[in-house]
């Protein structure tokens, strides 16, 4: 049917930014790990028996690691009104969200903040923690912060520890290297044809979060969409399509932009942004429709919210659907 296969390799910036969405530079993570030293001595964290113990955009530990005692901080407050460096030196464990707080961990300087924010009903789960978007904050740079994510059965055992008035020490070693590389976009595409073959209609899953739900669901949404069009206009049940059809796969937004602007493509007409598919609804019960960008066609926001209401009555998937402004943050290569 003459479907294609290409790549494209996005170079990192190096580490500074300009404002532009990229990713500053590539991280080899070698080793993260958490020994308790005191009371009773072992491992409780090993990056090699979960990698979500990595925490993106951590900063490293000297090689030999750090070490701490351990004191727990789960009051923003307090945690706001630390002084520069006053908590150097010591090992930190949190419930507070870490990146929306960056800036005064950083202030606070320690010497590493391990995080155990749980995960509603799976307490032996690793929570998935990023610390910013292609790199950390400028605002939280001026003294980076070494963190590690425990499950919450891991970050309990030290909280029983600690309520019981037994000091604990522990050693913490974040072997995170940086360097500038690439990072690719995959995409698949299926030939249009006639006087509009070289518009291109795209449908973009990016494959930036490891998560089932974000965003595993989306490419293989995009996948078995794409094989099942394949195998519909082989079989002769779909005419060609018009227009290139082109199925992308990359590092979410970094990627995105930089291919919407990238030379060896057609020129994009329309498209979709396949992520987060497929929640269970009493987990997840509401469905959010963001508005298109401004500089949109009015009726695009209409024609859109007017299909997901529709296909919600036709199906009732059990969500209850909410109408929400455009917002400048949202992960689209349409917005940006």
């Amino acid at each position: 049917t003459g479907a294609v296969a290409e790549r494209w390799d996005v170079p990192t910036r190096g580490t500074t930014g300009d404002g532009a969405w990229v990713v500053r530079q590539a991280v080899d993570v070698k080793a993260v790990r958490v020994e308790v030293l005191g009371p009773t001595p072992g491992v409780l964290a090993d990056y090699q028996d979960n990698p979500f113990h990595s925490v993106h955009y951590s900063a490293a530990t000297p090689p030999e690691g750090v070490v701490g005692r351990l004191v727990i901080m789960d009051d923003a407050a307090a945690l706001a009104a630390c002084t520069p460096g006053s908590l150097a030196g010591q090992v930190v464990l949190t419930r507070l969200d870490i990146r929306s707080n960056l800036r005064a961990w950083s202030a606070a300087a320690p010497a590493a903040v391990l995080t155990d924010r749980p995960v509603p009903g799976e307490p032996d789960t690793v929570r998935w923690v990023k610390l910013g978007f292609g790199g950390i904050p400028l605002v939280a740079t001026g003294s980076p912060v070494a963190v590690v994510s425990l499950s919450g059965a891991q970050g309990q055992r030290l909280r029983d520890w600690v309520a019981a008035g037994t000091p604990v020490d522990l050693q913490v070693l974040v072997d995170h290297r940086a360097y500038n590389a690439s990072h690719a976009v995959i995409t698949g595409s299926l030939p249009g044809s006639g006087t509009t073959a070289e518009q291109e209609v795209w449908a973009v899953a990016h494959f930036m979060e490891p998560g089932a739900l974000d965003n595993a669901s989306g490419v293989a949404v995009a996948i078995e969409a794409a094989a099942i069009l394949r195998t519909a206009i082989a079989q002769g049940l779909l005419p060609p399509p018009l227009r290139r059809i082109r199925f992308i796969h990359d590092y979410e937004i970094f990627g995105s932009v930089w291919f919407a602007s990238a030379p060896g493509h057609g020129r994009p007409v329309a498209g979709l942004y396949l992520d987060i598919l497929g929640s269970i609804p009493s987990l997840t019960p509401d469905f959010f429709w963001f508005d298109a960008p401004p500089m949109s066609p009015g009726w695009l926001d209409e024609l859109g919210a007017e299909a997901f209401r529709g296909a919600m009555r036709l199906t009732k998937p059990g969500y209850r659907f909410h109408r929400c402004p455009w917002a400048n943050w949202m992960p689209s290569p349409l917005g940006d």
